[in-house]
C-alpha cells in the first residue's frame, strides 16, 4: 500500500532480515513499520535492536487493539502505534508524520 502512495519500501519478514535491509540501505530507510505482535520478538526489543544500528530510525507499530498495547518505554519516543484495520490513507499519513517530525527535529 505504501508504494501506491509514492513511498519506497523494503520488506523484511524477520528481525534478522530487517537488520540486513537496514545495513544494505545506507540511511535511506527512515521509518520501520512492524506488527505489534511480531512472532518471536517484542516491540521494545525490535525497536532497540533496529535503532542500535540506525539511531534516527522511527518506529511505527501496527496493533489490532490499542487498549492492549503495553507501555513501550523509550522505544516509542521516536515512533507511534496505530490501530489496524484503519481508514484508507491512515498508514501513509502516520509514516509521513513520523518522517516530517524527523526532518523538523534535524533542522533544529
Amino acid at each position: 500500500f505504501l508504494r501506491s502512495e509514492g513511498m519506497p519500501c523494503v520488506a523484511a519478514s524477520s528481525m534478522s532480515e530487517a537488520l540486513q535491509r537496514l545495513s544494505e540501505n545506507n540511511g535511506e530507510i527512515e521509518v520501520a513499520v512492524a506488527s505489534f505482535n511480531l512472532p518471536g520478538v517484542g516491540p521494545s526489543e525490535l525497536a532497540e535492536t533496529l535503532q542500535a544500528l540506525r539511531p534516527n530510525l522511527k518506529m511505527l507499530f501496527l496493533a489490532s487493539y490499542l487498549d492492549s498495547v503495553a507501555p513501550l518505554g523509550d522505544s516509542l519516543s521516536s515512533g507511534a502505534v496505530i490501530e489496524i484495520p484503519n481508514a484508507p490513507g491512515e498508514l501513509a499519513r502516520a509514516v509521513r508524520d513520523l518522517m516530517e517530525n524527523r526532518a523538523s527535529a534535524a533542522a533544529r
